[in-house]
């Protein structure tokens, strides 16, 4: 990974999943997955050209109740494109990718 360039810092349209949070009885049930898998869908009908998530990873940090897990956020499509600290990684899901 690279320190965060100019280019990689978030464009004002850029839209941020930030916070998925899922309260203690209704956890682990998928229902962050289903959430973040919708996300680029919803960002996409905003007219954003990405969407950004700031997860913790979870193989360096066990603290992740609200932001995510990077493995969700991976299997989602997301791609991590820096790191702003170890257990932090910055991901984005461009939607102007090919396929997308």
């Amino acid at each position: 990974m690279r320190p965060l360039a100019p280019d990689l810092r978030p464009a004002l349209e850029d839209l941020f999943a930030d916070s998925f949070y899922v309260r203690k009885a209704s956890r682990r049930q998928g229902i962050r997955t289903v959430l973040i898998a919708e996300a680029p869908e919803m960002a996409r009908r905003a007219g954003a050209p990405a969407l950004e998530a700031y997860p913790l990873d979870r193989n360096l940090s066990s603290s992740a109740t609200s932001t995510g897990v990077v493995s969700t956020f991976e299997r989602t499509g997301f791609e991590t494109v820096a790191r702003l600290a170890p257990a932090r990684p910055l991901m984005r899901y461009d939607l102007r990718a090919p396929g997308r």
